[in-house]
């Protein structure tokens, strides 16, 4: 009987366990959903599943996280539908098809991932880590990145300004960098691309020459076009490199922007 009991009390936790999860799951089916095309503010904490799309008409809609706002949970977006945030914080992120989402101030305190044609921008704030995939694009002109930029396929990437760890790169991705400081050094596999602009580079002690590509491992000490500077490590595997490109810097800005407008409008492989 003892063992009939102990079998019955592990059956039930079972259950409860199912019945947990099974709550769980509805809880996430029926988190909050903004798809009325209109703006949203969140100024308090919002414990729930967030889910932003466009309107039946096709009117994005968007939602803008302000000082003491908090979205405690997975937040998705979808279509056209836009995301700020502006104080406050942000759990996680994931944009979908052509998604934008913005980071002026405030945290974003595990993970953003960027799916499809998505898009993000971070002008200021912290950041805990960016996964990009498929043909997703970021800007990042400022702020702190706790860990890391990974970019996966066709991702696409312009830092002008920010503090980070490691960027890594895979497949046919590519970084273009003009600024900032990288802590953790920078890691290319497959056919990854970085370019670097700036107004003089360092490789192992050595100058390099304008326009040429690395490739293999070392060190870098870079003078960017502002005239600030970094240093930090590279790892290049496979067919993996990294371009420097010299001054004149107004005619490579307005090349890097084409590049990059190129590379957002141009159909999936």
């Amino acid at each position: 009987m003892a063992i009939v009991s102990r079998m019955t009390r592990f059956q039930c936790l079972k259950y409860m366990v199912v019945c947990v999860g099974l709550i769980g799951f509805s809880t996430y089916a029926l988190g909050a959903v903004f798809n009325d095309g209109g703006p949203h503010v969140i100024d308090q904490p919002l414990d729930e599943t967030v889910q932003v799309r466009d309107a039946e008409s096709g009117v994005a809609t968007t939602i803008r996280i302000e000082q003491d706002g908090s979205l405690t949970m997975l937040t998705e977006l979808f279509g056209q539908s836009q995301a700020e945030i502006a104080g406050g914080s942000m759990v996680s992120l994931r944009g979908y098809d052509q998604s934008r989402a913005r980071l002026i101030s405030g945290e974003m305190l595990t993970y953003t991932e960027l799916h499809d044609s998505a898009s993000f921008i971070m002008d200021g704030g912290e950041l805990f880590l960016l996964h990009m995939l498929n043909d997703s694009y970021a800007e990042i002109h400022g702020g702190v990145v706790i860990t890391d930029f990974t970019l996966f396929q066709r991702a696409s990437m312009l830092v002008t300004g920010t503090n980070t760890g490691r960027i890594n790169l895979y497949n046919d991705s590519t970084a273009t960098l003009l600024g900032g400081t990288i802590r953790q050094g920078i890691v290319g596999h497959d056919q990854a691309l970085f370019e670097l602009v700036a107004a003089r580079v360092i490789l192992n002690g050595a100058e390099a020459d304008s326009g040429s590509l690395l490739t293999g491992s070392g060190r870098l000490h870079v003078t960017w076009l502002d005239r600030t500077t970094t240093a930090f490590d590279f790892e290049l595997n496979d067919m993996a490199a990294i371009h420097f490109v010299p001054e004149p810097a107004s005619a490579l800005l307005w090349g890097v922007g084409l590049l990059a407008a190129i590379r957002r409008t141009r159909p999936a492989a």
